[in-house]
């Protein structure tokens, strides 16, 4: 039975009924004014309930009715270190620990202050003495854990989570730090269990609603991570951080105007956020308004002139624009913007200049990017060779025959061979960097070949006796990319069904040259346009590039969205449309001239307009072009 008042506050106060209790105490206080037990009770309840300068003075008055009680000091101690004034909290600790050595909490406390300091061997000292004291002290084996991790101890932070976790399961922040261990070190699937793990236990856990919102966005789940991001806003709706994933959610879902809103409320919380006003820019960018892109791209370059992401923005503005001198200028930024990008040249040379072109003898030119972008910028290769420059080309390795066809007398050689395979040459240059020398304005594309590489003839002349006679029209309609280019990807993919308004148009049959498994898709569109749709039999599209470009060969056109397809028809010159969904075009390089034709690829002509805002309507327009040139 309670039987004091004091009895009664201090059963609030351990029950949780924080505003009952502060009404008790304060009432003992009425009575009792210098009471050291009622000044630091309440004053504990009200500055750990938002109110640190009141329950400050309030413990100040308790440490001065009783200043040798070792947990009054430790307690405000901790407030002090909660409102930033860790040199006085450290005093406090010092004390408490002279009056009771074997106080744990003080012990604890010092370790938290040691580790927000950067000075992780003495937090992990400080907690395991508090833990060499009461081993069940949870939250002593969580700091230990973080401390661990952040000293480099990887396996002993593991342990001590899992040890805070054993004494008490249902701590939604230790087994959100586990999870966040388990990412790092690559699990996924343990991660994101842990991160719901910890949203069962508190679903407002704002720090596992983000990290569970970044790993799905990761794994290409964007509409789970889109709710994750709004639910740890509606947790913490003044967090700046929360809300700028939130709108890089909208970006990726294309709901721009939403997305710019979301970043103007960041820079109103934050001014000057730069990854913010760059995330605003790129908003703007996809939707289509480069003025107010190139505005906030160069505003991120003068805050922080050495954050890439704001030149190298700005460079894609400025290469759909046909600005090229200054938009390769910023292109050169790409190594630090993505980790697709990211790759570097595995021998120690002298890059490659234009003034060295002249009186270079060999050059190593090594590729960093995917296979769409080494067909593009090998397209310059042409501009070396007739400067009669000798070079040693990285290439994928499915189209090393093709490229040895086009380049007999130059060396071509496996990507990730080696840089053994660049002996003998005297500079190094990216692919990706040959546009800096050779098209840096509009005229310079004069200069792009018809034709980059060539089919087989014999394989040619094989998928041609395999088709027989018709109209052939290769078809392709999506791009299988992920990761970072994952949203990019599903923007300019149509579903399967959008390609049966070809089906005889203009008397056409079509080869289906789409790679990758979408068996499910393919078997539901057999379903219902029995026959309409021809695959070459056993032609890998994926793996036998060779047989790809001879099945283009084969064909009068490709028809396809823009993915690895429209580079292979475009590097052998066969006529293409390519399709774009409302003509917007999802890379610089697929900006069309007036007469919408590819400034890279002269066969390439582009589909798609503004009004063309749905895949059928753009279909429709190449289907229509079909019926017009109907034989």
């Amino acid at each position: 039975m309670i039987g004091t008042p004091e009895d009664a506050a201090f059963a609030l106060f351990e029950s949780g009924r924080l505003a009952e209790a502060e009404d008790a105490w304060r009432e003992i206080l009425s009575r009792k004014p210098d009471d050291p037990d009622a000044l630091h009770i309440l004053g504990y309840i009200v500055a750990t309930t938002g109110r640190i300068g009141e329950g400050l003075k309030l413990l100040d008055r308790a440490v001065q009715r009783a200043p040798r009680v070792a947990g009054i000091r430790s307690n405000r101690a901790m407030i002090l270190s909660q409102a930033g004034r860790n040199d006085e909290a450290e005093r406090d600790i010092r004390r408490a620990l002279d009056l009771d050595p074997r106080l744990p909490a003080a012990l604890y406390l010092l370790g938290n202050i040691r580790s927000s300091q950067g000075r992780f061997d003495e937090a992990v000292t400080a907690y395991r003495r508090a833990l060499a004291i009461d081993p069940r002290m949870a939250p002593a084996h969580q700091g230990l854990g973080s401390a661990l991790l952040r000293g480099g101890d990887s396996e002993g932070a593991r342990s001590s989570f899992e040890a805070a976790l054993a004494i008490d399961p249902l701590d939604a922040e230790t087994v959100h730090r586990l999870a966040a261990w388990w990412q790092t070190h690559g699990d996924e699937v343990k991660a994101e269990a842990g991160y719901r793990r910890a949203l069962e236990i508190a679903p407002r856990h704002a720090a596992s609603l983000n990290e569970l919102g970044l790993l799905l966005r990761e794994a290409g789940r964007d509409a789970d991570s889109d709710a994750m991001f709004e639910r740890a806003v509606e947790a913490l709706p003044g967090d700046a951080d929360l809300l700028n994933n939130l709108g890089v959610a909208r970006v990726r879902a294309d709901r721009f105007e939403e997305a710019i809103a979301i970043f103007e409320r960041v820079l109103e919380l934050r001014p000057g956020l730069v990854p913010a006003i760059v995330n605003l820019a790129n908003a703007h960018q996809e939707r289509g308004d480069f003025e107010a892109a190139t505005a906030r791209y160069d505003e991120a370059s003068r805050l922080a002139p050495q954050y890439t992401a704001g030149p190298y923005g700005r460079s894609q503005v400025a290469l759909r624009a046909f600005d090229f001198a200054k938009g390769w200028e910023g292109y050169e930024l790409r190594a630090g913007i993505s980790s697709e990008y990211a790759k570097q040249c595995e021998a120690s040379l002298p890059r490659l200049t234009l003034e060295d072109l002249d009186g270079v003898e060999t050059v190593a030119i090594w590729t960093e990017q995917g296979i769409g972008d080494q067909l593009l910028y090998s397209t310059l290769l042409s501009d070396l060779e007739a400067r009669r420059v000798k070079f040693v080309v990285e290439v994928d390795s499915r189209l090393v025959p093709a490229y040895r066809r086009r380049f007999p007398e130059m060396t071509i050689v496996a990507a990730g061979a080696g840089a053994s395979l660049f002996d003998g040459c005297t500079r190094q240059l990216p692919l990706g960097s040959l546009p800096r020398l050779f098209r840096n304005d509009l005229g310079s594309f004069a200069r792009q070949p018809v034709a980059l590489l060539s089919a087989d003839p014999q394989r040619v002349e094989a998928a041609r006796q395999h088709l027989g006679e018709g109209r052939w029209i290769g078809v392709s309609w999506r791009s299988l990319q992920k990761g970072e280019r994952g949203v990019v990807a599903r923007r300019k993919s149509m579903p399967m069904e959008a390609v049966s308004a070809l089906i005889g148009a203009g008397g056409s049959r079509l080869l289906d040259l789409q790679y990758g498994d979408l068996e499910a898709e393919r078997a539901a569109f057999e379903a219902k346009h029995p026959g309409a749709m021809m695959r070459l039999e056993g032609l890998d599209t994926r793996d036998d590039l060779e047989g790809v470009l001879a099945a283009i060969a084969a064909c009068e056109r490709v028809i396809t969205t823009s993915n690895a397809l429209a580079h292979l028809a475009g590097a052998i010159g066969k006529p293409t449309w390519l399709l774009l969904l409302e003509g917007r075009p999802p890379f610089h390089y697929w900006v069309p001239r007036p007469d919408r034709r590819s400034l890279w690829y002269p066969s390439v002509e582009i589909l798609g307009a503004p009004e063309d805002n749905t895949w059928v309507k753009v279909v429709a327009k190449a289907a229509r072009r079909l019926e017009g040139e109907r034989p």
